[in-house]
């Protein structure tokens, strides 16, 4: 089956879907079906329809499936997509406002970046580099005593997840899924949900449309990334991550959430309960790198490893050409010189016990010879100039897509 007739049989398929208002098990088995058809991948795992009159609740929501390795997922290779899984949440206002088209359409779009690229990935890694920035070398190694990073990290992007970039495909090129989109005639069907959600929006808000163009969105997007996840940093040092996450959970009661928080004790601090569906990836990054990133960056054995992770640095940052490239090579910076300062502090008390001690001496010259090098390297990868400020660059294309001949028209707003 082409990608054409599966997203026409996906169509009319929602179109049953959304007359049953969607309670029927079937139904809802034929539409998953038929999305992890599309993407040749049978990555997503349920679908559920939320019927909670609750305005925070999103139309759509696509949510990852939480891993006790979400965290290595998120903050080491910027190609690779969400490996664990994921669900669709629809709120069942849909099946009022909107036609089956339109609704495919943003379930699709959603799927698009938040699974199957790395736009969320990439919004997710300039806000953590953000706040990161912001704190001591000390205070970070103290942030998460206690406390599951991959919850913290996954907490801050399902924040993203909920929040997509809404804005049109047909007339713009933000993000580099929306060709994808209009590759699969969704694309005015998407400007039309689009339309019919910023109409109930300003009517719901009393809200002024002419300051609300797609640059403005996208700009009140990016700053709620760098404002939810300072948030939760300033959580996780007052010691209060549970009570904002229960807050979060409250204020917005998705199933999705809720299916992924265990209902036993949990071993993780905030309780997310390890849901990853196991399937056969139509894409996989080269298994052997991920295992030497895993093993040997995280936790460099030696220093050879050592000079190993910091000279692959240098070689990411002479050929990074794009934003989400940068991003990476600025938490890879910021995840070492974490790791090194530990070591330093280390070292810095058994020499104070014992300052005849050359070797220690040695040794502490020698990891600040490192933190000093990789300051340096933070400091030209900032400065270094970015062509590409599209997000969404790393696409798994769906079977069948044929990427369009004609070369994007990139996004060159430098306050990004």
């Amino acid at each position: 089956m082409i990608l054409n007739d599966c997203v026409r049989e996906l169509i009319t398929t929602m179109d049953v879907f959304m007359t049953k208002k969607g309670h029927d098990s079937e139904v809802s088995k034929q539409i998953v079906n038929l999305i992890n058809e599309m993407n040749g991948e049978d990555s997503l795992d349920k679908i559920y329809v939320n019927e909670v009159d609750n305005f925070n609740i999103p139309d759509v929501v696509v949510l990852p499936l939480y891993n006790r390795n979400f965290n290595t997922f998120l903050l080491t290779d910027q190609y690779q997509t969400c490996p664990f899984g994921y669900t669709v949440e629809i709120h069942s206002r849909c099946f009022t406002r909107y036609t089956a088209e339109e609704l495919v359409a943003v379930i699709i779009h959603d799927i698009l970046q938040n699974i199957q690229s790395c736009s969320a990935k990439t919004r997710f890694m300039k806000a953590y580099n953000y706040v990161m920035n912001k704190y001591t070398m000390e205070h970070i190694l103290d942030v998460f005593d206690g406390i599951s990073s991959s919850e913290v990290g996954f907490m801050g992007f399902i924040d993203i997840c909920c929040r997509p970039f809404r804005v049109p495909v047909m007339t713009h090129d933000y993000v580099g899924t929306d060709e994808v989109l209009k590759n699969m005639n969704l694309g005015d069907a998407y400007d039309s949900y689009l339309n019919k959600l910023m109409d109930g929006t300003r009517n719901f808000i009393n809200m002024d449309s002419s300051n609300n163009s797609p640059e403005a969105r996208i700009e009140t997007e990016v700053k709620r990334d760098f404002q939810t996840m300072r948030t939760i940093f300033m959580s996780v040092m007052d010691k209060d991550i549970r009570h904002y996450y229960q807050m979060i959970k409250d204020g917005v009661p998705l199933l999705s959430l809720e299916y992924l928080t265990a209902r036993s004790s949990a071993s993780d601090a905030l309780g997310f309960a390890d849901r990853r569906k196991s399937f056969r990836r139509r894409y996989d990054v080269a298994k052997s790198e991920m295992s030497t990133i895993t093993e040997s960056f995280i936790n460099p054995k030696n220093e050879i490893e050592l000079r190993f992770q910091v000279d692959k640095i240098i070689a990411d940052l002479r050929y990074a050409e794009t934003e989400a490239e940068r991003e990476v090579i600025l938490i890879k910076i910021k995840n070492l010189s974490i790791k090194l300062a530990k070591q330093q502090m280390d070292l810095e008390k058994k020499y104070k016990k014992n300052p005849a001690d050359q070797t220690t001496k040695s040794k502490l010259e020698y990891v600040q010879n490192f933190l000093d090098e990789l300051e340096m390297l933070r400091e030209k990868a900032v400065k270094s100039p970015i062509s590409r400020r599209r997000y969404g660059l790393w696409i798994q294309y769906p079977d069948g897509y044929v990427e369009s001949k004609n070369p994007a028209s990139w996004y060159e707003n430098e306050n990004w």
